[in-house]
């Protein structure tokens, strides 16, 4: 037999590959999206105690029975194959019978590349016919229809936050547009440099630039320079400009070209704005925030305007990862862009921000004075100009030095080094430290700030003080407190910063001095703001953990706009609840696009209340699960992780539980007891807390996925299942 083997080779090899190249495609056919692992978390929901979905999409149902066909005749076609296998291996050389199973095995795979060409063509036109009934939300008056957008998660998982918020109403005509995405963005397919500046020796701007010689000047996107020397700033001559071919502003009730790759108006008029972008990371000089700041007033004095914001994909990725498209919005399926809409009143914004409260207050004393690896956080009484307040402190005197943080102790004062980070809807500002100092809860580096106590002084406490500068005034501005450029805190209507709300001006408001990075006793004027408190020297490895949530679990009847919100027993880093999940089963409901979600959230009493703004529950009068999921990632103000996945548990009727509560050894941060809470074990078998009242065996689990893949099971399917 091994003569006969040898001369029918090639043939065997046919087989073996149409046979791959079959099941790779029945795979592809049949794959589902991946779900995110994740371990460690705790889950919640809202929704209907009966799953009573609206009909089905046509084009879903016409894919449905196509790809079953396709399987049908794809299943038929490996038939026929291993049958001509079969002829040519039982033939005992009988040529006849090879020359038989040949030709049998030559129609397969004939048929087998018809089958696939057709399938390709056949998805394709649906694809084409789904992508062209896309909803653009909106009505004729310019007002959303249902709030959608193309992609997932939280506003796309490419934009993290923008200003103003989705469907705002009274936004000033003054304001600024800002974006910022969770990745690195290329700045030149949003900014055109148009004040022709460079990278200069200092890493800032400069206007002595050659471009064109021997080691061309890298162009410097998003800054505003004082080209004509006179100690102000015209934002038309001299900053950057918004690239209009990748990001449009315009009435809502324009009507634009469907190409989304162009934005051109027909009969409407987009509205032009430089663009400010601020450098993050150190030497690697990555963008993730934008602010665009139109020209002229937008809006009307006499009605209320609905404006349309559209981010295309043109915008690019500053690093794609192997074998993406640079473009940010390729991966979203239907639409590739990102809109949503504003409302302007009629109103000019004249209010100065002020700050509402800090951590630490000052007034803490004792046991309550907070730990080292704490995070400095100060909350604004509105949404800030993230171009004013953060940047990297470096031990540099061109360092960022709008916000400041000093150590009160020693011969002389030095600067604490670290970041300070704009999040919460642009209305908190957080400070890390870059000085490592072990690991938290999780396993991750955690930092603290600079004491110069003995390591075992665990009573020993240090004071520090901290000071946020206004920004200087603009010269002749018709806006009495406008702000220059960069200068410093000013809200998105670029009013400087004003101290307590007292409403009126200082001058100077920055005096001059030697070391920015120092603070200057006169510093401490009507408008910026001054605090001193005390850190002492101990490390709290105390885990924050979810007291309760709104809807309740297991709550049935929850209206379409119901308020979603994850109460912590304290206070959060409020940067990192961006990681908060929220799942809507099923999806693509007639249509409709993924659900969108954003956090924002306030703290009482000391503990921080995190709500979701989201897209309408059960668009199109549906009945949906939904399954919010706090991951490990989420931290408190001492860098801690919400693990294990604790939070509470029904312990009577559905929708009816009560408040989790959890007892900490103060000393290590240990649990000594738990009242009320998900029965989450420390072992990685059984760390996350799928919590619902149907399963209990379900109560805890090893993963996310395998927690929400039994939620979304059908023998459950009858029941509200709160993850």
């Amino acid at each position: 037999m091994l003569p006969w083997i040898n001369k029918n080779h090639s043939w065997l090899k046919a087989a073996i590959l149409g046979l791959l190249v079959f099941v790779v495609a029945f795979l592809f056919w049949q794959v589902l999206p991946a779900q995110a692992q994740n371990n460690d978390l705790f889950g919640l929901q809202p929704v209907e105690n009966s799953i009573g979905l609206v009909k089905t999409d046509i084009r879903i149902i016409i894919a449905q029975i196509i790809r079953a066909i396709f399987g049908l005749l794809g299943t038929i076609a490996l038939v026929i194959m291993m049958y001509a296998g079969y002829v040519i291996m039982t033939s005992g050389g009988n040529e006849e019978e090879v020359s038989k199973g040949k030709k049998i095995m030559i129609n397969a795979v004939i048929g087998l590349a018809i089958i696939l060409s057709a399938f390709a063509i056949a998805q394709f036109i649906i694809n084409m016919l789904s992508d062209g009934n896309q909803n653009n939300g909106r009505g004729a008056a310019g007002v959303p229809i249902i709030n959608t957008f193309a992609g997932s998660g939280a506003l796309g998982q490419v934009v993290k936050d923008h200003y103003p918020f989705r469907d705002q109403t009274a936004v000033p005509r003054n304001t600024s547009i800002v974006v910022t995405f969770f990745e690195p963005i290329d700045p030149a397919s949003i900014i055109v440099n148009t004040n022709s500046s460079c990278w200069g020796g200092d890493n800032k701007p400069t206007t002595t630039c050659e471009f064109g010689g021997a080691v061309p000047a890298i162009p410097y996107y998003g800054d505003c320079l004082d080209v004509n020397k006179d100690n102000k700033i015209n934002r038309l001559t001299e900053c950057d400009a918004m690239n209009t071919s990748t990001i449009g502003i315009f009435m809502a009730t324009d009507t634009y070209f469907a190409n989304l790759g162009s934005i051109t108006a027909n009969g409407g008029q987009l509205v032009t704005a430089s663009a400010l972008t601020i450098y993050e990371d150190g030497a690697q000089k990555n963008t993730r925030t934008f602010v665009f700041k139109p020209y002229d007033f937008i809006g009307s004095e006499t009605t209320d305007v609905w404006y349309s914001v559209r981010l295309t994909n043109n915008i690019l990725y500053k690093e794609p990862a192997p074998g993406d498209t640079p473009g940010v919005f390729s991966k979203n399926i239907g639409r590739k862009d990102y809109e949503w809409n504003f409302q302007t009143n009629t109103q000019i914004d004249f209010t100065p921000p002020y700050v509402v409260d800090t951590y630490p207050t000052g007034n803490e004393t004792g046991k309550d004075t907070p730990a080292r690896n704490s995070i400095i956080q100060i909350n604004f009484s509105e949404a800030m100009d993230p171009t004013g307040v953060q940047g990297q402190i470096i031990a540099d005197p061109t360092s960022f030095a709008n916000v400041i943080l000093n150590t009160n102790f020693g011969v002389t004062p030095t600067t604490t080094l670290g970041n300070w980070k704009l999040s919460n809807r642009y209305r908190t500002l957080e400070f890390v430290s870059s000085l490592a100092c072990g690991q938290n809860s999780c396993g991750e580096t955690m930092y603290c700030l600079p004491l110069d106590c003995p390591s075992n002084a665990e009573n020993c406490t240090k004071p520090f003080k901290a000071l946020v500068r206004t920004a200087d005034l603009m010269p002749g501005a018709q806006l009495p407190f406008e702000g220059m450029p960069f200068s410093g805190a000013m809200d998105m209507a670029s009013n400087a910063l004003d101290d307590n709300n007292q409403g009126r001006l200082a001058t100077p408001h920055k005096p001059t001095i030697s070391n920015p990075l120092l603070i200057n006793d006169n510093e401490r004027n009507p408008d910026n703001f001054y605090w001193n408190f005390n850190i002492i020297n101990k490390i709290d490895r105390t885990s924050p953990y979810i007291q309760t949530v709104e809807p309740d679990i297991d709550e049935e009847n929850v209206t379409d706009n119901a308020p979603l919100k994850i109460h912590f027993n304290s206070r959060m880093w409020l940067d990192s609840v961006y990681g908060i999940k929220l799942d809507e089963y099923p999806v693509a409901v007639n249509g409709v696009e993924p659900i969108w979600f954003c956090p924002i959230s306030e703290t009482f009493a000391g503990k921080t209340v995190t709500k979701l703004d989201h897209r309408i529950f059960g668009p199109n009068n549906a009945d949906l699960y939904y399954f919010p999921s706090i991951p490990s990632t989420i931290k408190n103000l001492v860098q801690n992780c919400v693990y294990p996945g604790r939070g509470p548990v029904v312990q009577g009727a559905q929708g009816q539980s009560t408040a989790c509560i959890v007892t900490y050894n103060e000393d290590d941060g240990s649990i000594l007891s738990t009242e009320n809470c998900v029965g989450v074990e420390t072992a990685s078998a059984k760390d996350t807390g799928c919590v619902q009242t149907t399963d209990t065996d379900l109560q805890v689990t090893s993963t996310v996925a395998k927690c929400l893949s039994a939620l979304k099971t059908e023998d459950i399917s009858q029941t509200v299942i709160f993850k």
